[in-house]
């Protein structure tokens, strides 16, 4: 974890991250920003996302399977699954990316 000391969300604070400046008596010992892929699988249960929509194309090429048409077929007819999953997936990084981004320890 490191401070990013970009943007314009801290620029007006008189100390980065706090909103007065530090007593005299004190000191920032350490201070830090979280990094995006660790919140986009913990906070956002990235793999879980990731499971549910192999989930969901599972069932549908399995639901889709016909013997006389063969697997090229099911899966075609499953392919719906692609694009939803790719935009959830998509939303969910950028929003990790934009909690990383302001956030200050």
């Amino acid at each position: 974890m490191k401070a990013h000391h970009h943007g314009h969300e801290h620029e007006l604070e008189p100390e980065y991250g706090l909103p007065e400046r530090l007593p005299m008596a004190e000191q920032i010992i350490w201070q830090g920003s979280p990094q995006w892929p660790d919140i986009f699988r913990q906070v956002f249960h990235a793999r879980g996302l990731v499971a549910y929509f192999s989930l969901v194309a599972l069932v549908q090429i399995l639901f889709h399977y016909d013997a006389a048409q063969g697997w090229s077929s099911a899966m075609g007819q499953a392919s719906w699954v692609v694009m939803p999953a790719t935009l959830a997936i998509a939303l969910f990084g950028a929003m990790a990316w934009l909690v990383a981004k302001t956030t200050v320890y």
